[in-house]
């Protein structure tokens, strides 16, 4: 059983991901406060964290930052609705493992999560065309 961190400011959002993952199987912490979900990653280890990039007090991007300031190597996965080609660049800097678009159907994110805690790891690089919604280049 993997450790999954979820952190969205929206309390549905975080309901209806925790229901997801907890449905495959793996142990869900959640948190609604990037600063909160820093304190779980300085106590507890994670496989993976599923974050939101728009957020008040601290955005995504500092969060994932600072998640890889704490020397947390968990896989991110970062859900959005509005992806710049800026965060396609940090998503790299930081090794953010996959960038999903809003609305997420319910089987991509599934298959995003198993990919990402498949052993070995699938990798899914992120690029700026991937980030932003576009499929990658051949």
């Amino acid at each position: 059983m993997k450790k999954i961190l979820l952190l969205d400011d929206n309390i549905e959002v975080i309901l209806l991901y925790n229901t997801l993952v907890g449905r495959l199987g793996h142990s869900v912490r959640t948190s609604s406060k990037p600063e909160e979900a820093l304190k779980m990653i300085e106590e507890e280890n994670f496989d993976l964290i599923i974050t939101d990039l728009k957020m008040p007090k601290m955005g995504g991007i500092e969060f994932i930052e600072r998640v890889r300031e704490l020397g947390c190597e968990a896989k991110i996965i970062v859900i959005t609705g509005y992806p710049t080609l800026q965060d396609a660049q940090k998503f790299n800097k930081f090794k953010v493992y996959k960038c999903l678009l809003k609305p997420v159907l319910i089987k991509t994110l599934e298959q995003t999560i198993e990919a990402a805690l498949a052993d070995p790891p699938q990798d899914v690089r992120v690029n700026s065309q991937t980030a932003l919604g576009m499929p990658p280049a051949d």
